[in-house]
């Protein structure tokens, strides 16, 4: 029998042959003994020696595979919910949402983080709904359902009502009320605080006032089922009634309303979701709020010491209203007419003695009268009746020509 021994060197296996032909080949301890080829197998009765696990044959030896680098230690990066960390040149997993958290991306790190929709408190206007973050969720509040909109002022947003533009706002705040040098009714003089609140920039118009009479179908000057009368028309009024529709008198329109009783006043103050301003608020206002500086020691009229700065009286109104706002200047907060033109209606019960009573914060008048204050001379007044602190008063269902008002929205 003829015997022999072959072997073979190939890509990547070592192949032996020995024996006869008719002997059968199998795998012993020692067949592979090579460095790093120790995997032996039979393959068509032959022996093949075989490089190692993560070794590979290179130039006729077995020598390590080289790792591909998959990641760079460390890294991290999202895929979904998912967050992958780097470790050892793989890919970690953990699943935030299992955790009840998102993976975000910030710069070049990722993490799991707490699923934050929102910054705790904060405000911002979605049309007229106000959405405030409260614990992680932007809660609803639909400012139209209760009157209002929703404004944004700087980085704060709320539910206000809806002001118009021609409101002047007035920050609260601390002042002298009443003269000495006005009669026993502004007496005594004493410290008042008010709170915020917007009033009008103008007296109400004749055209303002129409559009009022208008909607509400005013019947001689009075809606009806309401017993008191708003309006009397006639000579000293400056609005009439043409085919069933009440319109200012012809160059009046822009005139302040006049001729108008408490009553009608305050239906028009309530119609425009507003209210008739108390005297301690008109007259912080007259006297320029917190932005009194136009006078060292206080301004006797609204803007001035100088009172044909700031007035229309008997010295050069030609006994006749003009229009608001009109080549007189407004005092420090912006305030046509505050002295002057008409006389404006308060919301207070007038008594002679109420200021040797008065609470100091935000003092709303004795809870009972026969007569209305009023307030700012008129354009019939002397000029010392339109100082600041001058008051008048009337009956609140009587009317003249001289008499009008503005209106006040809380803050």
């Amino acid at each position: 029998m003829i015997k022999k021994f072959l072997f073979i060197l190939s890509a990547s296996v070592l192949v032996f042959s020995c024996g006869s032909d008719e002997d059968n080949v199998s795998c012993k301890p020692d067949s592979c003994k090579e460095a790093n080829r120790s995997v032996c197998k039979v393959v068509d009765n032959e022996i093949t020696c075989e490089c190692d696990e993560n070794y590979e044959l290179k130039n006729g030896a077995c020598v390590k595979k080289e790792t591909p680098k998959i990641c760079e230690n460390g890294k991290t990066k999202c895929n979904g919910d998912k967050l992958l960390t780097c470790i050892s040149n793989a890919w970690i997993e953990t699943d935030c949402k299992a955790d009840g958290k998102v993976c975000k991306t910030e710069g070049n790190k990722s993490s799991c983080v707490e699923d934050k929709i929102c910054e705790e408190g904060k405000t911002k206007c979605d049309g007229d709904k106000l959405l405030t973050c409260i614990s992680n969720a932007l809660i609803e509040t639909d400012c139209k359902a209760e009157g209002k909109v929703c404004k944004t002022d700087g980085d704060k947003s709320s539910c206000k009502k809806d002001i118009p533009e021609d409101m002047v706002l007035v920050e609260g705040g601390t002042f002298m009320m009443g003269s000495e040098a006005s009669k026993k009714a502004g007496k005594p003089v004493h410290d008042v605080e008010v709170k915020s609140f917007y009033i009008g920039k103008y007296e109400v118009t004749n055209s303002q006032y129409c559009e009022f009479l208008n909607d509400k179908k005013a019947i001689k000057g009075k809606h009806e089922g309401v017993d008191v009368t708003w309006i009397v028309l006639g000579d000293d009024c400056q609005i009439e009634e043409v085919a069933g529709k009440y319109v200012p008198k012809k160059g009046k329109e822009n005139h302040p309303v006049v001729n108008v009783t408490w009553y009608g006043a305050l239906y028009y103050a309530q119609y425009k979701g507003a209210r008739l301003p108390s005297e301690a608020e008109w007259e912080y206002s007259a006297r320029g709020g917190n932005k009194n500086k136009n006078c060292d020691k206080g301004c006797k009229y609204a803007g001035s010491d100088d009172v044909e700065e700031v007035s229309w009286n008997s010295t050069n109104s030609g006994f006749d209203s003009h229009p608001v706002g009109d080549k007189k200047k407004p005092n420090e907060l912006g305030l046509y007419d505050m002295s002057g033109n008409v006389y404006e209606w308060i919301n207070d019960w007038y008594s002679d003695d109420y200021y040797g009573k008065s609470p100091k914060s935000n003092p709303q008048g004795p809870t009972k009268g026969t007569e209305r204050v009023l307030r700012g001379g008129c354009f019939y007044s002397n000029p010392g009746d339109c100082h600041v602190a001058y008051r008048n008063h009337s009956k609140p269902d009587e009317v003249f020509g001289l008499g009008g008002f503005r209106i006040v929205f809380d803050y």
